[in-house]
């Protein structure tokens, strides 16, 4: 489970206190390298927009500290990102200043350090702020250190847990929802003794954007299509990096040589509903497990998998990848096609489709090829296809949890500009499939726009085009979000 998240704790125990914890019972204090990493990560995203796993790995890499301090760096920038605007909402009620007039480094070190305080029970209460004060020294800021104290302790005097919000209804400006990366998407609350986020009942688009830290504008969007209480299970959902799937590679393995794998590597598993997947429940590296550099399996959210399974290649078949990169569905593709026929695997980053060429070879797939085209679908091989994927760029809001940055880039203006792009790569696929083929669409989205109304725009008025299935996949039951709709094209070949 991620470092994030536990189990419940009982009612009227504040958070982390380590006055709660036997003796001998407390974690041992993580060094301050971690801090310092995770604190280096989010600012170079913050100040250049670079993902935070790409700074980290550099990082990693030059540091060569070990597994479970890698971990912590990974769980505390990825967390303090997912969580920012729950974090501010706590900052402002407790500091007396406008958030905007705090030094950047210092603001980050104070989020941080509430972040630990309030989510991360594997952490000591006492040692989140004494390592916050600390990083204000590593970070050349000691004139806010006790500012940064004061802050923190104020907090950590003032705050409790409470019972899980069976509902929207329940909500108050008091209490915060307790997210878990498990089969509950929320595991406990907690409450304050001062009001710390707006009033659910007067501004609910503004309480739930706190509580679960969404952008206000997205979480107004969805209020129009969906309940409150889903958008608040949800947005539990997208505080986790959710939960890791694996697919099968039947070419090379099987179910029961993964399950041995997993169990001996002492990983908590279980079976998808797909045959050849499966549900970690644990977050964790797995290119280490037996197998994984064998091309035994890869890693694959079940969502994903089932856009292929709808798709259904069959050995012999020519089939288009037009948005290939990296490469996951392509690879499931080859496997259902038994490594029998073509896969013509698109992309427009030829460093990126370098990636798809890598996880063919690591699977022994030998019927995937790659070419770099155009934007706008420019130097595609010529059709026609028997089958046609177009998974589009889209705005992530379905895997929220596992792209921490995502939700903080989207701007309405972006989701305008990407379904217009979508509207490009799916009218390109008609042009391209064969009489009687068929184009499976698909996004990791759960916006309407960027879904069926793509499809409708682009088969309006074409008798010979026919959505013959769809399926919207909303994030947490028990996978990621999305959708794919499945478009038949009248004719025989």
């Amino acid at each position: 489970m991620n470092a994030e998240s536990r189990s419940p704790r009982q009612s009227g125990r504040r958070p982390n206190s380590s006055r709660n914890r036997r003796k001998g019972d407390a974690p041992k204090s993580n060094s301050s390298t971690s801090r310092e990493l995770a604190y280096d990560a989010i600012l170079a995203f913050e100040k250049r927009g670079v993902f935070v796993s790409r700074t980290l790995d550099r990082l990693f890499e030059q540091s060569n500290i070990p597994v479970l301090e890698r971990r912590l760096a990974t769980d505390l920038a990825c967390s303090t990102i997912r969580r920012q605007a729950t974090l501010d909402t706590v900052l402002s009620a407790y500091c007396s200043r406008p958030l905007g007039e705090l030094d950047p480094g210092v603001h980050l070190i104070l989020r941080m350090g509430i972040n630990q305080i309030l989510f991360f029970d594997r952490i000591p209460s006492h040692a989140a702020v004494n390592e916050s004060v600390q990083l204000c020294r590593q970070k050349g800021k000691p004139a806010a250190t006790s500012m940064v104290n004061g802050i923190l302790r104020s907090i950590l005097r003032e705050v409790e847990s409470a019972p899980m919000l069976s509902s929207f209804a329940d909500a108050d400006e008091f209490t915060i929802p307790r997210s878990s990366p498990g089969k509950e998407t929320q595991a406990d609350s907690i409450r304050f003794e001062r009001a710390v986020l707006p009033h659910p009942k007067t501004n609910p688009a503004g309480y739930l954007s706190a509580a679960v830290s969404l952008p206000e504008w997205l979480v107004a969007r969805w209020l129009d299509s969906i309940s409150p209480d889903e958008i608040l299970r949800m947005g539990g959902w997208f505080d986790t990096p959710g939960i890791v799937g694996l697919r099968v590679n039947p070419l090379r393995s099987g179910r029961d040589k993964v399950a041995t794998a997993l169990t001996e590597a002492g990983i908590d598993w279980e079976h998808g509903e797909l045959a050849e997947a499966f549900r970690l429940n644990e977050t964790l590296a797995v290119d280490s497990v037996e197998g994984f550099a064998e091309g035994w399996f890869s890693v694959q959210d079940e969502t994903a998998m089932q856009v292929v399974d709808r798709l259904s290649p069959k050995p012999g078949e020519r089939i288009l990848d037009l948005c290939a990169a990296p490469g996951g569905k392509t690879m499931h593709i080859a496997e259902r096609m038994q490594d029998n026929g073509t896969v013509v695997a698109c992309d427009v980053v030829p460093e990126r489709l370098a990636l798809v060429k890598q996880s063919a070879m690591r699977l022994g797939l030998k019927c995937v090829e790659t070419v770099v085209i155009g934007r706008e679908g420019q130097k595609i091989p010529n059709g026609p296809y028997d089958a046609i994927l177009v998974d589009v760029p889209c705005s992530n809001t379905g895997v929220l949890g596992k792209r921490p940055e995502v939700r903080w880039r989207l701007t309405p203006e972006s989701l305008h500009e990407l379904v217009a792009l979508q509207h490009q790569l799916l009218l390109k696929a008609t042009e391209l499939v064969r009489p009687g083929g068929r184009i499976l669409y698909s996004t990791c989205s759960i916006e309407r726009a960027e879904n069926r109304e793509v499809v409708d725009a682009i088969i309006s008025g074409r008798d010979e085009l026919t959505v013959e299935e769809e399926h919207l996949s909303l994030p947490g039951q028990p996978v990621d979000g999305g959708y794919w709709a499945c478009i038949r094209r009248a004719g025989t070949p």
